[in-house]
């Protein structure tokens, strides 16, 4: 497996790096803002790289740190959680609590992803990537279930999520569960072509 590539920038793609290594030139898939990071053709750059292995292809993806590299891995992750919880939840059938399905999927997945101290954090994004729950519970069910298990399985103190200002929607819900706004950082993030304030929230368990 492939963890760090160091090299020269031979060209670039509409979605990848060609780096020279030595001679040998490695096609890594990055995102448009890791692409706009890295030098001129020609320059030396570093890539943390992820490397996923198929029947048909070996494929390369390019960051520009080992943490964005992290993300990059738990998101995977979590979209693979999703995915997982829909099969269950359809096997238990339409009259299944939620609930049920969630126990099945999240504890194995917990325990895989992240370490312990890294609890808190695992909850903030399943609050983020809640919505791909669409259609077997409303975003207020998917983040009151979540929170409920935090607290109730895993012991958490507190649950906390960024959410943007403009998405009220989301805040709407976050709030009927609970969530108080506990700092917002102004014009912080670029959203839809222009600048947003983004909000903390956190419930505290009773």
């Amino acid at each position: 497996m492939i963890g760090k590539l160091k090299g020269l920038i031979d060209s670039y793609g509409e979605d990848f790096v060609i780096l020279d290594v030595n001679g040998v030139g490695y096609v890594v898939q990055c995102s448009s803002r890791t692409l706009q990071k890295l030098p001129k053709v020609g320059e030396a750059a570093s890539l943390a790289i992820e490397t996923q292995v198929r029947e048909d292809a070996i494929r390369l993806f390019g960051f520009t740190s080992d943490s964005e590299r992290d993300w990059f891995r738990l998101l995977q992750s979590v979209q693979g959680l999703i995915l997982r919880f829909h099969a269950v939840a359809r096997s238990l059938g339409p009259g299944a609590p939620a609930r049920d399905a969630l126990d099945a999927v999240l504890p194995g997945w917990v325990r895989a992803a992240l370490p312990q101290p890294a609890i808190s954090s695992v909850i903030a994004v399943f609050l983020g990537v809640v919505g791909v729950v669409y259609g077997i519970l409303t975003r207020g069910e998917a983040v009151g279930l979540l929170v409920e298990y935090g607290f109730t399985k895993l012991n958490l103190r507190r649950v906390y999520l960024r959410v943007h200002a403009r998405n009220e929607r989301a805040i709407r819900a976050y709030r009927a569960c609970g969530f108080v706004e506990e700092g917002r950082l102004r014009q912080h993030v670029w959203s839809d072509g222009a600048y947003d304030d983004l909000l903390y929230m956190a419930i505290l368990r009773k």
